[in-house]
């Protein structure tokens, strides 16, 4: 199958935490992709989840000290019931990141890639 996207999806397996738009609400989230324009996520029920919504996740990187804070709006929402305990898997538009933190995560990505290729 071609793929329709504009830049390519890499995989992920990073803890983080999600902020609702008022700052308030804190939940711990699973990012599970990362690309050029945005991020999916794996999270638990404990905030509201409508599309068009903003939150600011902080992702814990391995072999840094500091997370990586970016803001996203939700674009899409979906049940899910995973082994994980997770009830929702949502994609959402980056809208707000520095360019040296979205190449640390697009860097990570690809080398996540690239091990479970080998594996």
């Amino acid at each position: 199958m071609e793929e329709r996207r504009r830049s390519p999806r890499y995989p992920l397996e990073l803890h983080a935490t999600c902020f609702a738009d008022n700052g308030k609400g804190a939940t711990h989230i699973m990012l599970t992709e990362i690309s050029e324009e945005g991020l999916a996520i794996k999270l638990l029920a404990e905030v509201e989840l409508k599309t068009g919504r903003h939150f600011t996740i902080e992702i814990d990187v391995p072999d840094r000290v500091d997370p990586i804070s970016v803001v996203v709006v939700l674009k899409r929402v979906e049940p899910l019931a995973d082994e994980e305990g997770y009830d929702f898997t949502a994609g959402g538009e980056l809208v707000s990141v520095t360019e040296a933190d979205k190449q640390v995560l697009l860097e990570y990505g690809r080398q996540n890639r690239q091990r479970h290729s080998e594996e």
